[in-house]
C-alpha cells in the first residue's frame, strides 16, 4: 500500500533521520535555497528549474548539470 503521506526535507541528513526513525510516509529532498537567489516571477517550469540551476552552479554550490539533474529528479 502506497503512503499518504510525504516528507519534504531539505537535505539528506533530516531525510536519512526520518527514514531511520521508519516514520510512516515517503521521503523526498528539495535542497534549494529558494530564499537566495532569483526567483523569477512567470517563468514555465523548465525555465525557472534553469535560472535556478545556473544560480546554484555560479555560486559554487553545485555544478550546473548536477543541479539540472537535481531539479529533474
Amino acid at each position: 500500500m502506497k503512503s499518504t503521506m510525504l516528507h519534504i526535507a531539505d537535505g539528506e541528513s533530516v531525510a536519512g533521520t526520518l527514514r531511520e526513525a521508519a516514520i510512516p510516509g515517503d521521503v523526498s529532498i528539495y535542497g534549494d535555497l529558494m530564499y537566495e537567489g532569483p526567483v523569477p516571477a512567470g517563468l514555465k517550469t523548465e525555465a525557472l528549474r534553469d535560472a535556478r540551476a545556473r544560480f546554484m552552479a555560479e555560486s559554487g554550490y553545485t555544478t550546473l548539470e548536477e543541479a539540472r539533474q537535481q531539479f529533474a529528479a
